[in-house]
């Protein structure tokens, strides 16, 4: 079972809820909730701040929606820093704006204040299901594509 190393939560515990987040997509801004996507895969990732790497998930967005999935990337940044950010990038993922950092914390995914890059798998029925922790020398590409593997092998069982 892999954990992030500062978060408390483990595969098999409900996620934490959240409720009205802002969601950009481009131009586009959704407030969202944790149980709009009840029996879909939630790909949850934390990432420090836009200008970041990190567009892999975009780039695999229409196999993630194949897998019953939806993909939810995750920083501080507020709306309007998302909204350039993705227009810039032509991010087609939703990017939630956690200003408070309400967010981050409550799945453990903080830094020394930042955003720690780490990864939650949320099953259908609302518990963690993966966690990866990614560090500085990550590969986006791989762990995309182990992220999309591990869905479809849960979808297996």
């Amino acid at each position: 079972m892999a954990q992030a190393s500062k978060t408390s939560l483990k595969v098999g515990d409900n996620a934490p809820d959240f409720k009205d987040v802002a969601a950009v997509v481009q131009d586009k801004t959704k407030n969202v909730s944790l149980g709009d996507f009840k029996g879909k895969y939630v790909v949850l990732y934390f990432y420090p701040k836009d200008d970041t790497p990190g567009d892999e998930f975009s780039k695999s967005l229409k196999d993630f929606e194949k897998a019953n999935s939806v993909i939810l990337g995750a920083s501080e940044d507020n709306e309007q820093s998302h909204k350039e950010f993705s227009c810039k990038k032509k991010y087609t993922v939703s990017l939630l704006s956690d200003p408070s950092q309400k967010l981050v914390k409550n799945y453990g995914a903080t830094d020394e204040g930042f955003g720690r890059r780490t990864t939650f798998l949320i099953s259908p029925e609302g518990r963690i299901a993966h966690i990866w922790p990614l560090g500085k020398d990550r590969d986006m590409k791989k762990h995309v594509e182990q992220v999309l593997q591990t869905i479809q092998q849960l979808q297996k069982k």
